[in-house]
C-alpha cells in the first residue's frame, strides 16, 4: 500500500502561523468559520487505502494548539478512530470503516472551528460481500449507456505534445459534447501502442505521462452526466501498477477524490483497468484527473481507451462541494461582474467573465489565482481582480521558461488577443506582437510589450499552473516600451510598492526586497485594468513589423489610453475578519491612474507614485466602473501616500 501525502506542511519553528495566516486566507477566500481568535487545528491533507493489516499506515497527523475533535463526512456508521479526540500537535488512526467507502476525515476545534482541509480514505470493498448494510445501498446496475470515449486517433509518424495539437481529442459518447482537457508534460505517442494487448484495445495513438506529480497531469473536463445517475464505470488501457499514478474524480476540478484501481500486475504490460463507483449524490459534470505518484519508470507511464459508461458502481465516492460559500463575495470584484455557471467563461454582451483557481506550490492549497473581465470586441482586458497573500509568494519569483504565451482555454480564442505562437511556445510562429500603427500616428517611437496586469512575480512557480496561467491573453494589457515613453518604470514603481522589487536602492519603505508590508496576512485586495478613451487607437493582434508579409488572420484590437491599479487592505492587516465585517475606520484605499504615453521622471519611485496616485473613486468615475462595491464610500475617497508606505 502507497500512501501518498502531497500536501504536506514543513516547519523549522512551531507552527504559530497557521491560526493566523491561513486561517485569515481561508476568510478572504469564503470560509465561514468565525476566525476571531488564534487557536486552530488542522490535518496535514493526504489520500490513502485504509490498511487491513498495518495499522501504523492509517495514522493522520494533526497540526494544532488548542483541543481538537475528530470527524469524518459522509456521517457513515461503523467507523472507528483512536483516539477520538486530543489537544495540541499529534495524530489519530482510522482503525475502522465500512469496506467499499470513500470517507474525508478532518479535527474541528474544542470550541466547533473547523478549516476545510481532509484526509481522503478508502476501504476496498470485501471480494464477494456486502459494502455496507446501510439501507439505501445501490445495488450493481447493469452497463448501459457510453457517456464518454477517448481513443487518442490513429497511429502517427512522430510523437506531439498533448498541449500543442489537438488531433488526439476524438472523443465521443453522449456526455463528451462538453469535454475540454488539462494537460502538462504529456505526449501523444504511436510506437508499442496497445493493439491486440486487451479486449478492446484501439492501437493507434496513446498517451505517455512521467513522473512528477508536482508539475505533470492529465485532466478530462465537463463529462456531462445523465440526471439522477450515480453508478459508474470508469475504463482505460494502461501499462502502470496502481501505485504508479492516482486516478481521481471531481465535480468541480476544485476538489479531488481517489479511486482505488487495480492497475497492470507488471510494469510495461498493456491491462485493461476497470473500476467501479458510486457517487454519494448525483452530479451534473464529472472530471477525471491522472496524476503520477513519483515513480520513475523507462517508458513513461502510458494510457490508452478511456470509457465512461454509465452502470456498475462500486466504491462509495463523495465529491463535496464547491470550496466557495455561496454567499460570499470576493471583495475586489467590480459590480459589473457576471459569474460563470459552468468551467467556462460567462460571455455577456462583449464581455467574457471567468475566475482560474490553482493550486499554491509548497502547501498545495487550492487557491483563486485570479478573476477577469475581457472585452471580447476590443480583444483586450477590462479589469483583472486578484488577492496577494504569502501563499501566493511560495513559489519565489520563479517564471517558466520559456515564456508560456498561450489563449486562455476557457473560451473561443478567436475572440482573444493573438499574442502567443500558435505552433506552441517552442515555435516558429514570428506573429506574437501588436502593430505600431497607433504610435506613428502620434509622432511616437517604439512598439508593445506584453504586459501583466496580475504579475508573473506575484504568481512565483517557474512550470507550475500558478505561474503558467499569468500568460494568458485575458491578464496581458498592451504597454509601450521605453521608446515611447516612461509607462513601464512607473508601472513598475506600483508594482514594487505592493508586491517587492530586485531593486534595494528604491526609496519605497513598503519594500525592502526582503518582505512587504501591504502583503498582509488579512489579504491585499488588487484591481488591475484598463481604460479605452479612443476607439481609434486600434492596432492589429498577430503582428511582427519586422516580417515583410502581415497575417491574414489578424485582427484589430482597441488599445487602452489608460491603465490602473486600486488596492485595498485592511489597516492592521491582521483582523481575521472579511472585508465586508470590517468598518470604515479598519479599512484603506488607493488607486493609481496612468496615462498609456505618459512621461514621468522614474528616478524617485516614491515621487512617481505620488504623481499617479488618486482615490479610487476617481477611478470610478473615469472608467463608469464601481471598484470594492461592498466597502463603504468614504474609504474610497481615501488617498494618503503613508499608509501604503511612499
Amino acid at each position: 500500500m502507497k500512501v501518498s501525502l502531497p500536501f504536506v506542511f514543513r516547519f523549522s519553528s512551531p507552527p504559530v502561523w497557521i491560526g493566523m495566516c491561513w486561517m485569515l486566507l481561508l476568510a478572504a477566500c469564503g470560509s465561514s468559520d468565525d476566525t476571531s481568535d488564534d487557536s486552530y487545528a488542522v490535518v496535514q491533507v493526504a489520500a490513502f487505502t485504509f490498511n487491513e493489516a498495518d495499522p501504523s499506515l492509517n495514522e493522520i497527523r494533526v497540526l494544532a494548539n488548542t483541543g481538537w475533535q475528530v470527524f469524518w463526512t459522509p456521517d457513515a456508521e461503523g467507523v472507528a478512530v483512536d483516539p477520538t479526540a486530543g489537544v495540541g500537535n499529534g495524530s489519530f488512526r482510522v482503525t475502522d470503516m465500512p469496506a467499499g467507502q470513500t470517507l474525508r476525515f478532518a479535527v474541528r476545534t474544542a470550541a466547533g472551528k473547523t478549516i476545510d482541509q481532509y484526509v481522503t480514505v478508502t476501504r476496498v470493498a470485501e471480494p464477494g460481500g456486502e459494502e455496507d448494510d446501510d439501507e439505501d445501498e445501490e445495488v450493481e446496475i447493469p452497463l448501459g449507456e457510453t457517456l464518454f470515449r477517448l481513443d487518442f486517433g490513429p497511429e502517427r509518424s512522430s510523437w506531439v505534445w498533448a498541449n500543442q495539437d489537438t488531433g488526439w481529442q476524438t472523443q465521443s459518447g453522449s456526455g463528451a459534447a462538453t469535454v475540454r482537457y488539462e494537460t502538462y508534460n504529456v505526449q501523444i505517442a504511436s510506437p508499442y501502442g496497445s493493439s491486440g494487448r486487451y479486449e478492446g484495445a484501439s492501437g493507434g495513438s496513446y498517451a505517455r505521462m512521467y513522473e512528477d506529480p508536482s508539475t505533470d497531469y492529465f485532466v478530462i473536463r465537463d463529462i456531462t452526466l445523465p440526471a439522477a445517475q450515480t453508478a459508474y464505470t470508469l475504463s482505460f488501457g494502461a501499462i502502470f501498477p496502481a501505485g504508479d499514478m492516482r486516478l481521481e474524480v471531481s465535480a468541480d476540478a476544485r476538489n479531488w477524490t481517489p479511486l482505488t484501481y487495480t492497475g497492470a500486475a507488471a510494469y510495461n504490460t498493456w491491462t485493461r483497468v476497470a473500476v467501479g463507483f458510486t457517487l454519494a449524490r448525483a452530479v451534473e459534470r464529472l472530471n477525471i484527473r491522472f496524476v503520477p505518484t513519483g515513480v520513475d519508470r523507462e517508458y513513461g507511464l502510458n494510457f490508452d481507451d478511456i470509457v465512461l459508461t454509465a452502470g456498475g458502481g462500486g466504491q462509495k465516492v463523495d465529491l463535496g462541494s464547491t470550496p466557495v460559500a455561496d454567499d460570499y463575495r470576493f471583495p475586489e470584484l467590480p459590480s459589473n461582474w457576471t459569474a460563470p455557471s459552468g468551467n467556462a467563461a460567462e460571455i455577456s454582451g462583449d464581455y467574457a467573465f471567468f475566475t482560474h483557481w490553482t493550486r499554491s506550490v509548497n502547501s498545495n492549497r487550492v487557491i483563486r489565482n485570479f478573476s477577469y473581465c475581457y472585452d471580447t470586441r476590443r480583444h483586450n482586458p477590462v479589469w483583472v481582480a486578484y488577492p496577494l497573500h504569502s501563499v501566493y509568494l511560495e513559489g519565489g519569483y520563479g517564471r517558466t521558461s520559456p515564456d508560456p504565451w498561450a489563449p486562455d482555454p476557457v473560451f473561443d480564442e478567436s475572440l482573444q488577443a493573438k499574442i502567443y505562437r500558435s505552433d506552441g511556445v517552442n515555435g516558429s510562429d514570428p506573429y506574437v506582437y501588436w502593430s505600431t500603427n497607433t504610435m506613428y500616428a502620434l509622432g511616437l517611437r517604439g512598439s508593445w510589450t506584453k504586459g501583466h496586469l496580475c504579475m508573473s512575480r506575484e504568481r512565483g512557480g517557474a512550470n507550475r499552473e500558478i505561474n503558467r496561467q499569468t500568460f494568458y491573453p485575458t491578464n496581458v494589457a498592451p504597454q509601450p516600451n521605453a521608446s515611447a515613453g516612461t509607462f513601464g518604470e512607473v508601472w513598475g514603481c506600483v508594482e514594487s510598492l505592493i508586491s517587492g522589487s530586485d531593486d534595494r536602492s528604491n526609496d519605497i519603505s513598503a519594500d525592502d526586497n526582503a518582505s512587504n508590508r501591504n502583503i498582509v496576512s488579512d489579504t491585499l485586495f488588487v484591481v488591475a485594468g484598463c481604460h479605452y478613451a479612443h476607439e481609434e487607437w486600434t492596432e492589429y493582434d498577430s503582428s511582427n513589423y519586422n516580417e515583410p508579409t502581415l497575417d491574414p488572420n489578424r485582427k484589430p484590437c482597441v488599445m487602452p489610453t489608460h491603465q490602473f491599479k486600486v488596492l485595498l487592505r485592511t489597516r492592521s492587516g491582521q483582523t481575521g475578519r472579511r472585508v465586508q465585517e470590517c468598518s470604515a475606520d479598519e479599512l484603506q484605499s488607493i488607486g493609481f491612474w496612468i496615462e498609456t504615453f505618459t512621461r514621468i521622471d522614474a528616478s524617485s519611485a516614491s515621487s512617481v507614485l505620488r504623481a499617479v496616485a488618486v482615490p479610487v473613486s476617481t477611478i470610478e468615475r473615469q472608467t463608469g466602473l464601481t471598484l470594492f462595491p461592498e466597502v463603504p464610500a468614504s474609504v474610497k475617497e481615501q488617498c494618503n501616500p503613508s499608509d501604503w508606505g511612499f
